[in-house]
């Protein structure tokens, strides 16, 4: 009877390991698509219990309708480190997020609409917690305790003049640390802005930039010097990035 029984559990055991992956994988897709108001796709998952860490690979973050460039940025890692003890409360607590973006698109249609308008984070004007509490959803009990972010290109794609594409590349070339998110709007908000700073586009987005602020002035670069974040181009609760081509 116990050696039935630890068959059992042992048959329950690998088939939890051979699946939660792909729940993993399912659960990170759902996630993202509804705060970014956008698809995505995921090469693979790999979640390690042992480590309290996933390992995600070669995603895909696409455009919304009406874009003929279709992809918004291609990240080949996204690696977290969690507390297994505080998933169970339901508190997605975050030790470390550690994002890399191969590259990032910022494009405008034949209709002069930029992409990243459209996404929730950034046309909704409320700060990220404001916001979701105001659309009545459960704001998720969440923070991360240290983000690394590292990003290697932009592209500027405009196609207000078909069938000509106009492509303007930037090497922004960013390797930074910073700490204390408490939402995922933030978080888009913050890799958005670091993004954009780095580049010299034509003013495209107003956001938001309260909690953004206060994140970069803290932030320091992965070399340890402080990260040059927090310019004038942020200094108003709702920042215009303004950029000249």
């Amino acid at each position: 009877m116990i050696k039935n029984f630890i068959i059992i559990i042992l048959v329950l055991l690998l088939a939890f390991v051979l699946t939660i992956d792909k729940i993993a994988e399912r659960a990170v897709e759902k996630a993202w698509e509804y705060w970014l108001g956008t698809k995505m796709d995921i090469g693979s998952v790999d979640v390690n219990l042992l480590e309290a860490a996933i390992d995600i690979r070669d995603v895909k973050f696409y455009n919304p309708e009406g874009f003929t460039f279709p992809l918004m940025a291609d990240v080949p890692r996204i690696y977290i480190n969690f507390s297994p003890v505080r998933l169970i409360k339901k508190e997605f607590y975050f030790e470390k997020f550690a994002l890399y973006i191969k590259e990032f698109n910022t494009v405008r249609n034949e209709r002069g609409k930029v992409n990243i308008d459209l996404l929730k984070p950034i046309k909704d004007k409320e700060e990220g917690i404001q916001f979701l509490e105001a659309e009545g959803t459960e704001v998720p009990n969440m923070m991360i305790g240290e983000l690394h972010l590292k990003a290697d290109r932009a592209f500027y794609r405009n196609y207000t003049k078909p069938p000509e594409q106009r492509v303007t590349v930037f090497e922004v070339n960013i390797d930074e640390t910073y700490y204390r998110i408490k939402d995922p709007y933030t978080l888009v908000r913050l890799i958005i802005a670091r993004v954009l700073d780095n580049t010299s586009m034509s003013g495209i987005v107003e956001m938001p930039m309260n909690e953004v602020n206060r994140i970069m002035k803290s932030g320091r670069s992965a070399l340890g010097g402080a990260a040059n974040a927090a310019t004038g181009l942020f200094q108003n609760s709702v920042g215009k990035i303004k950029e000249v081509l």
